[in-house]
Protein backbone atom coordinates (compact mmCIF):
# COMPACT_ATOMS: atom_id res chain seq x y z
CA UNK A 1 0.00 0.00 0.00
CA UNK A 2 1.16 3.53 -0.69
CA UNK A 3 2.18 5.65 2.26
CA UNK A 4 0.58 9.04 2.79
CA UNK A 5 2.73 12.13 2.25
CA UNK A 6 2.91 12.66 6.04
CA UNK A 7 4.04 9.06 6.60
CA UNK A 8 6.73 9.41 3.93
CA UNK A 9 8.06 12.59 5.56
CA UNK A 10 8.03 11.00 9.04
CA UNK A 11 9.91 7.98 7.70
CA UNK A 12 12.34 10.21 5.80
CA UNK A 13 13.03 12.31 8.94
CA UNK A 14 14.45 9.19 10.60
CA UNK A 15 17.00 8.79 7.78
CA UNK A 16 18.56 12.22 8.38
CA UNK A 17 20.60 12.16 11.59
CA UNK A 18 22.92 15.04 10.71
CA UNK A 19 22.67 16.91 14.02
CA UNK A 20 20.26 19.58 12.75
CA UNK A 21 16.48 19.28 13.07
CA UNK A 22 14.82 19.96 9.73
CA UNK A 23 11.30 21.36 9.53
CA UNK A 24 8.61 19.77 7.37
CA UNK A 25 9.26 22.08 4.41
CA UNK A 26 12.98 21.34 4.48
CA UNK A 27 12.36 17.60 4.71
CA UNK A 28 9.95 17.76 1.79
CA UNK A 29 12.50 19.70 -0.31
CA UNK A 30 15.34 17.33 0.54
CA UNK A 31 13.22 14.25 -0.16
CA UNK A 32 12.04 15.70 -3.48
CA UNK A 33 15.55 16.72 -4.62
CA UNK A 34 17.02 13.37 -3.63
CA UNK A 35 14.28 11.43 -5.42
CA UNK A 36 14.88 13.45 -8.60
CA UNK A 37 18.66 12.90 -8.49
CA UNK A 38 18.23 9.17 -7.98
CA UNK A 39 15.70 8.86 -10.80
CA UNK A 40 18.13 9.11 -13.71
CA UNK A 41 21.50 7.88 -12.47
CA UNK A 42 23.33 6.14 -15.30
CA UNK A 43 24.11 2.51 -14.64
CA UNK A 44 27.42 1.39 -16.15
CA UNK A 45 26.13 -2.17 -16.52
CA UNK A 46 23.09 -1.04 -18.49
CA UNK A 47 24.82 1.55 -20.71
CA UNK A 48 24.63 0.97 -24.40
CA UNK A 49 27.86 0.42 -26.27
CA UNK A 50 27.34 3.71 -28.12
CA UNK A 51 29.02 6.13 -25.72
CA UNK A 52 28.17 9.13 -27.90
CA UNK A 53 24.57 9.00 -26.72
CA UNK A 54 24.18 11.25 -23.69
CA UNK A 55 21.69 10.51 -20.94
CA UNK A 56 19.45 13.39 -19.98
CA UNK A 57 20.54 15.07 -16.78
CA UNK A 58 18.07 15.63 -14.00
CA UNK A 59 18.48 18.37 -11.46
CA UNK A 60 16.62 20.40 -8.89
CA UNK A 61 16.79 23.93 -7.54
CA UNK A 62 15.50 24.87 -4.10
CA UNK A 63 13.72 28.19 -4.01
CA UNK A 64 12.01 30.19 -1.33
CA UNK A 65 12.11 33.37 0.66
CA UNK A 66 15.07 34.47 2.77
CA UNK A 67 15.22 32.44 5.97
CA UNK A 68 13.11 29.55 4.67
CA UNK A 69 15.90 27.02 5.29
CA UNK A 70 17.23 26.35 1.79
CA UNK A 71 20.87 26.33 2.91
CA UNK A 72 20.18 23.98 5.84
CA UNK A 73 18.21 21.66 3.56
CA UNK A 74 21.07 21.61 1.03
CA UNK A 75 23.55 20.96 3.87
CA UNK A 76 21.55 17.89 4.89
CA UNK A 77 21.75 16.62 1.31
CA UNK A 78 25.53 17.05 1.44
CA UNK A 79 25.54 15.13 4.73
CA UNK A 80 23.45 12.30 3.27
CA UNK A 81 25.93 11.99 0.39
CA UNK A 82 29.09 12.44 2.46
CA UNK A 83 30.24 8.85 1.99
CA UNK A 84 30.22 9.11 -1.81
CA UNK A 85 33.33 11.30 -1.76
CA UNK A 86 34.31 14.94 -1.38
CA UNK A 87 31.72 17.51 -2.39
CA UNK A 88 31.90 21.04 -3.76
CA UNK A 89 29.76 24.04 -2.86
CA UNK A 90 30.04 27.00 -5.23
CA UNK A 91 28.60 30.24 -3.90
CA UNK A 92 29.00 33.99 -4.03
CA UNK A 93 31.67 35.54 -1.79
CA UNK A 94 28.93 37.00 0.40
CA UNK A 95 27.38 33.58 0.97
CA UNK A 96 30.66 31.78 1.72
CA UNK A 97 30.61 32.52 5.46
CA UNK A 98 26.90 31.59 5.68
CA UNK A 99 27.62 28.20 4.09
CA UNK A 100 30.58 27.65 6.41
CA UNK A 101 28.47 28.49 9.47
CA UNK A 102 25.56 26.26 8.42
CA UNK A 103 27.81 23.33 7.48
CA UNK A 104 29.64 23.60 10.81
CA UNK A 105 26.36 22.65 12.54
CA UNK A 106 26.26 19.33 10.67
CA UNK A 107 27.87 16.20 12.15
CA UNK A 108 30.68 14.29 10.43
CA UNK A 109 31.70 16.86 7.80
CA UNK A 110 35.15 18.36 7.25
CA UNK A 111 34.74 21.91 5.97
CA UNK A 112 37.42 23.47 3.76
CA UNK A 113 37.22 26.98 2.31
CA UNK A 114 38.78 28.60 -0.73
CA UNK A 115 37.43 32.09 -1.07
CA UNK A 116 37.61 35.80 -0.38
CA UNK A 117 40.45 35.65 2.13
CA UNK A 118 42.40 32.96 0.32
CA UNK A 119 42.93 29.31 1.05
CA UNK A 120 42.07 27.71 4.38
CA UNK A 121 42.23 24.06 3.43
CA UNK A 122 42.46 21.83 6.50
CA UNK A 123 44.05 18.80 4.81
CA UNK A 124 47.11 17.28 6.42
CA UNK A 125 49.35 17.81 3.41
CA UNK A 126 47.62 20.99 2.22
CA UNK A 127 46.85 19.53 -1.21
CA UNK A 128 43.35 20.14 -2.58
CA UNK A 129 43.54 16.82 -4.41
CA UNK A 130 43.88 15.05 -1.07
CA UNK A 131 40.21 15.69 -0.24
CA UNK A 132 38.56 12.65 1.31
CA UNK A 133 35.12 11.30 1.96
CA UNK A 134 33.08 13.68 4.16
CA UNK A 135 35.13 16.69 2.99
CA UNK A 136 33.23 19.72 1.74
CA UNK A 137 35.08 22.35 -0.28
CA UNK A 138 33.36 25.75 -0.31
CA UNK A 139 34.42 28.15 -3.07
Amino acid sequence: TALSKDAVIRKYRKSIKCGVELNRGQLTAVHFAESIWQAKQPNAEEEEEDTTQEWSSVSAIMGGSVGSGKTVAACSLLWKNRKTGPQLVLCSPGALIRWRDELSKINDLNINIFGCKGWSFNGEDGDVFALRTSDILIC
